[in-house]
C-alpha cells in the first residue's frame, strides 16, 4: 500500500491530537466524566466493551470508553489492543453456569420453570419513550432487595432439562474431553473449523453484525425460528487450579450472560425429529448480544444437520471472517490515509479506459464527397490554417490521388481526424510511384487520444495491398518510428526539403533492395 506524508508532518498530527482532547473533555465549566460514573451509569456499554474487547475488566472499559469519546468500536479497539500486553498465568476452569447467582432467568417456552421465573432489571415490559425526568439532576430510585445471595453450592437447572429428560432435545455432550478447546487469541482461526472456535470468534464479535444476521435467518435466509429456551443473568466464580497448588481455588465472580435458543428440526437419516439449540455467552448484561449469538450459533450448526445452506449465516467462512469489529475498522478507517499514488494510478487507468472505449466507438472510413467540408474544417482547425485543407483539395483533384486512401475518423456522426496518401515519384534511373503520407490532422478537442496513430495504421494496412513499394513521411521521428518509419537515408533516398535526415522516413511495403533515388513531391505541396 502506497502512503505519503501529511502535510504539515509531526506537528500537524500532535495539533490533531490536542484538539480531540479538548473536544473530547467539552466544557470546562462542566464537571469531568469519572470512571466511576461511567462504571454506575454507562454499565451496559460498559459491559460491551468488556465483551467484544475479550478483557473482563470494568475499570479499563470504562476508561476505554473515556478516552475513545463515547465510540465503542473504538473503546473495544482499545481495550483489545491493551490486553495483548498482559501476561497469561493461568487458564480457567469451564464456567459452571448452573451455580450462577440469578440476577435474571427467564423462558418464554414454559410458563412455569424449575426454581420459578425472575424478571431482574428488564426493558422487556416498560414502553419505549423518552423519560425526561431523566433530564433532570439527582434523580434517586429506590432499590429492592434481591436474592442474589444464593449458596454457591446449589445449582439451578436450566428449563430445558426437561425436553432433553425426554429425548426431545439434541443433547450437548463434550466428544473428547481431552482435548484442549481452541484459543482464538493464540491460534489463526481457518475454516472450516469447529464449534469451540466458532463460539470465542462470536463470542467477541460485534454486537449490530451478530443482530443482523440473527434477524436475517429469522426472515428466511436460512430457515430459523427460534425460541428462547432459557435466559439467565447472574455472576459466576472464575476457578483457576495451579499447578503448584495442586487444587482449584476462585478468583473472582464475574457477571456473563447466557442464552439457550431452540428450534424445530425435522430429523434426518441419522437423527430423529427433535429441537436443536444455539449457545450463546457474553461478559456482563447484553441479552441482545447472547441472543444473536446463540441465533447465529445454531445457522452455522446446519452442516452438522444435514440442512441445506440457504443464507448468508450459515456460510461459516463469511460470517467468522467479518465479525470482528478491531478488524473491520481497521479495514475501513485505514481508507482516510492517503493514498495519492494510489489513486493517481487508477485515475490514469480510468482516462485510459475512457481513451479506448471511444476508441472502440471510432469508425475509420473511406472519405466520401459528402465529408469534403468536414475535412478541411478539421485541417484547418488542427493546423490553425487553411493551407492543409487546399492542399488536399489539390490532391484530390490531381492524378496522384488515391481514394481508398483519404480516410476519416467518425466520433458519434462527426468527422473528428482525417488521413491521406496519394502518390508521389521516386527518381532514379527509372521513376517509381510511391506513396506520401500527408497531411494527417486530428481535430483539437480529440488530440492525444489515440486517434491519429489509428488513421495512421489503418492508412498502412489498406497500403499494404495496392501496388505501391513504399509510403514516405515527413515528420517526428519519435511518433513515427512507432510505425516502422526509418530514416530514408539509410536506403539512399533523398529528400527535397532541407530538413535533418532523421526527420524523412521511409516504410517499406516490400522488399527494399534496389530502391534509390530522389523524391519529387507535386507542386501543391510546395504551398505548404
Amino acid at each position: 500500500m502506497a502512503y505519503v506524508a501529511v502535510k504539515g508532518g509531526e506537528k500537524a498530527i500532535q495539533n490533531a491530537e490536542a484538539l480531540l482532547q479538548a473536544m473530547r473533555r467539552g466544557d470546562k465549566h462542566i464537571p469531568e466524566l469519572s470512571i466511576e460514573q461511567i462504571k454506575q451509569q454507562l454499565a451496559l456499554a460498559v459491559d460491551r466493551v468488556m465483551a467484544e474487547g475479550s478483557l473482563y475488566d470494568r475499570d479499563l472499559a470504562a476508561l476505554a470508553i473515556k478516552q475513545s469519546w463515547g465510540d465503542l468500536v473504538e473503546a473495544i479497539f482499545l481495550l483489545r489492543a491493551y490486553r495483548t500486553t498482559l501476561p497469561r498465568l493461568y487458564y480457567s476452569q469451564p464456567l459452571n453456569t448452573e451455580k450462577m447467582q440469578i440476577q435474571r432467568r427467564i423462558s418464554s417456552i414454559f410458563k412455569d420453570v424449575p426454581e420459578g421465573q425472575k424478571l431482574g432489571a428488564t426493558y422487556d415490559y416498560i414502553h419505549r419513550l423518552l423519560d425526561f425526568k431523566l433530564a433532570a439532576e439527582d434523580n434517586n430510585y429506590n432499590t429492592l432487595e434481591t436474592d442474589n445471595n444464593r449458596d454457591r453450592n446449589g445449582k439451578i437447572a436450566r428449563a430445558i432439562d426437561t425436553l432433553d429428560r425426554e429425548g426431545l432435545i439434541q443433547s450437548e455432550t463434550c466428544k473428547d474431553a481431552t482435548n484442549e478447546p481452541f484459543d482464538l487469541t493464540r491460534q489463526s482461526l481457518n475454516t472450516p473449523t469447529n464449534r469451540d472456535a466458532r463460539l470465542q470468534n462470536l463470542a467477541r464479535a460485534d454486537e449490530g453484525f451478530l443482530l443482523g444476521l440473527a434477524y436475517s435467518s429469522q426472515r428466511g435466509y436460512g430457515k430459523n425460528h427460534p425460541f428462547a429456551g432459557e435466559i439467565r443473568v447472574g455472576e459466576v466464580e472464575v476457578i483457576i487450579e495451579p499447578e503448584e497448588l495442586g487444587f482449584e481455588i476462585a478468583i473472582a465472580d464475574i457477571q456473563v450472560t447466557e442464552v439457550q435458543m431452540l428450534n424445530q428440526f425435522k430429523g434426518s437419516k441419522e437423527l430423529p425429529p427433535q429441537f436443536t439449540r444455539g449457545y450463546g455467552l457474553t461478559f456482563g448484561y447484553n441479552e441482545r448480544k447472547a441472543m444473536s449469538m446463540a441465533i447465529v450459533d445454531r445457522a452455522l450448526r446446519a452442516k452438522e444437520f444435514g440442512e441445506n445452506l440457504e443464507g448468508v449465516a450459515q456460510d461459516e467462512e463469511f460470517v467468522l471472517y467479518h465479525s470482528d469489529n478491531v478488524e473491520a475498522q481497521g479495514f475501513v478507517q485505514h481508507l482516510k490515509l492517503p493514498h495519492y499514488i494510489d489513486f493517481q494510478a487508477e485515475l490514469n487507468l480510468v482516462r485510459q479506459m475512457r481513451k479506448e472505449q471511444k476508441i472502440n466507438s471510432l469508425k475509420i472510413r473511406a472519405a466520401e464527397a459528402h465529408d469534403y467540408p468536414a475535412i478541411a474544417e478539421v485541417n484547418n482547425l488542427a493546423f490553425g490554417r487553411e493551407n492543409e485543407a487546399e492542399l488536399v483539395e489539390k490532391i484530390r483533384q490531381s492524378k496522384g490521388y488515391v481514394p481508398e486512401l483519404s480516410l476519416v475518423a467518425e466520433l458519434d456522426n462527426k468527422i473528428v481526424g482525417h488521413i491521406m496518401f496519394s502518390y508521389i515519384d521516386l527518381i532514379d534511373k527509372e521513376t517509381t510511384q510511391v506513396l506520401a503520407l500527408a497531411p494527417v490532422a486530428v481535430s483539437p478537442e480529440h488530440q492525444n487520444k489515440e486517434i491519429g496513430s489509428l488513421l495512421i495504421k489503418t492508412g498502412l494496412e489498406i497500403a499494404d495491398k495496392i501496388p505501391a513499394p513504399m509510403v514516405i513521411v515527413l515528420g517526428d521521428p519519435k511518433f513515427y518510428i512507432r510505425f516502422g518509419f526509418k530514416p530514408a537515408s539509410k536506403y539512399s533516398i533523398q529528400s527535397p526539403f532541407n530538413v535533418p535526415d532523421e526527420y524523412f522516413m521511409v516504410k517499406f511495403l516490400t522488399k527494399s533492395d534496389g530502391y534509390r533515388g530522389k523524391i519529387v513531391y507535386p507542386a501543391a505541396f510546395s504551398a505548404v
